[in-house]
């Protein structure tokens, strides 16, 4: 596995892995769940790379992008707000669904807790949606749930 910063090239084979990742919540959230749409989806990750302070970090297996995680400084109001003085946001966390259970989430969560420190981060923050079976590993890496989607670190 090689880890490396992800770049703007990259925008669409993100896209197409968050995707792929989305279409995993309707086995647990049922069908109706409403997911985003292609340009929905690359407006959030044109948002990310516009972000100066956003740090995103590609896992690669093969040549292959298998999983993404991105971080930036927390802010208030779903992102829009005043900064959260001395508090992450990991904005994404993705892996690709052929490579789970195979280390890669590990990996970008310990090197990102590990990023966020040495720029001066005291705690993270991350929303999960309620019954996602990524909250067991979040948890076992020790966050804690404060409400109904956030997880704190």
């Amino acid at each position: 596995m090689n880890l490396r910063d992800a770049t703007h090239s990259d925008r669409d084979t993100l896209v197409d892995l968050v995707l792929r990742c989305d279409a995993t919540y309707r086995d647990w959230a049922g069908a109706e769940l409403r997911l985003p749409a292609r340009a929905e989806e690359l407006a959030h990750w044109h948002r990310r790379f516009a972000d100066p302070v956003q740090r995103i970090r590609v896992a690669e297996i093969d040549g292959a992008i298998a999983g993404v995680i991105a971080w930036t400084q927390a802010r208030q109001a779903h992102g829009m707000g005043p900064a959260i003085g001395g508090r992450a946001h990991v904005s994404a966390m993705f892996v690709d669904p052929d490579h789970w259970r195979k280390g890669v989430a590990a990996t970008l969560m310990g090197e990102a807790v590990a990023a966020m420190a040495q720029a001066g981060f005291g705690s993270a923050q991350l929303w999960t949606p309620a019954g996602a079976p990524a909250r067991r590993f979040y948890e076992a890496g020790g966050w804690t749930v404060v409400d109904g989607a956030g997880l704190h670190m």
